[in-house]
């Protein structure tokens, strides 16, 4: 076995042990077109007859599709079905999980989020089922907290306590650790105003917890919250990581890329890690979007 081959070996083992420990995003979407043979990897639809989590977008929006075992799609628009050419179906290498939407304040970060809708707000992928043994896709949009299914009954278009939501990121990895001593692989915020290092944080006040930074050169971690008060502690949690595994990407009036980095919710809404200017904050979309703001966001790389 000559070294080249034993190199590459090692490498692939290594990058899936990243993969596993550190939380690069294991999950992305293909691109396909009506009749294309499906790649392997994909998410199935519980109960759903061989169909899978897919994407395509319609006027302005992206919305969640169903894709069929011979290569169709399908999105649901005003109690439509209607057949979409072109569209993405997602791929992962781990699990995905369709968990419980019974209460809009205990959703994990990890809800996948599948696209935006025609104001920017959001989508994110649910399942529906309660009038019959068939599931379907769904459309969650947070900030309403009003899932919309995929199938054309208009009485089928209803909340109930039978939602689910898939799950698929990857939990980013959050340290308790004094502001002070950071662990080496803390993700980078880059440099504060008065030209300190800052580091990805967040600290908790009560039942708020609030994205900020870390600034070890004067042992402190700093952050706002909701009402705008300023808080500051000597301890917090910060935002760890391989380089490369993260990055910030420009953006404004509440647009939220794709594989954003979320720190939990804010109210009904899933709160992101942004930055304002060198200093490091949380951001929803409505806040974005109703402040007209220009800022950047912190997204997870894909392997």
């Amino acid at each position: 076995m000559n070294c080249r081959l034993i190199g590459s070996i090692l490498f692939f083992i290594i990058l899936g042990l990243l993969r596993n420990v550190y939380g690069f995003s294991s999950y992305k979407w293909v691109s396909l077109k009506s009749g294309d043979s499906l790649p392997e990897n994909i998410v199935s639809i519980p109960r759903s007859e061989d169909r899978y989590v897919g994407r395509a977008r319609h006027f302005d929006e992206i919305l969640p599709a169903e894709i069929t075992s011979n290569g169709m799609a399908f999105i649901s628009s005003c109690h439509k079905e209607i057949h979409k050419e072109k569209f993405e179906i997602l791929t992962t290498t781990d699990e995905c999980d369709w968990k419980p939407y019974n209460d809009y304040q205990n959703l994990e970060e990890t809800i996948l989020r599948v696209g935006t809708a025609w104001n920017g707000e959001p989508i994110h992928v649910g399942q529906s089922g309660e009038r019959s043994n068939t599931y379907h896709i769904a459309s969650i949009y947070l900030t309403k907290n009003e899932p919309y299914t995929w199938t054309t009954d208009q009485n089928d278009y209803y909340y109930s306590p039978n939602w689910h939501y898939l799950s698929c990121n990857v939990k980013n990895k959050w340290i308790d650790t004094s502001a002070r001593n950071l662990p080496n692989n803390s993700v980078s915020g880059g440099k504060s105003e008065d030209d300190y290092e800052i580091y990805v944080a967040r600290l908790k006040r009560g039942c708020d917890v609030v994205t900020g930074q870390a600034i070890p050169d004067i042992g402190t971690a700093t952050a706002f919250l909701n009402d705008n008060r300023p808080i500051e502690a000597a301890y917090c949690q910060v935002l760890v990581g391989e380089p490369n595994e993260y990055a910030w990407v420009s953006a404004s009036d509440g647009e939220i890329p794709d594989y954003a980095v979320s720190h939990g919710q804010n109210g009904p809404e899933l709160s992101y890690v942004a930055r304002f200017n060198k200093t490091i904050g949380h951001l929803t979309h409505y806040e974005g979007l109703y402040q007209k703001l220009d800022y950047e966001i912190l997204v997870m790389n894909q392997l």
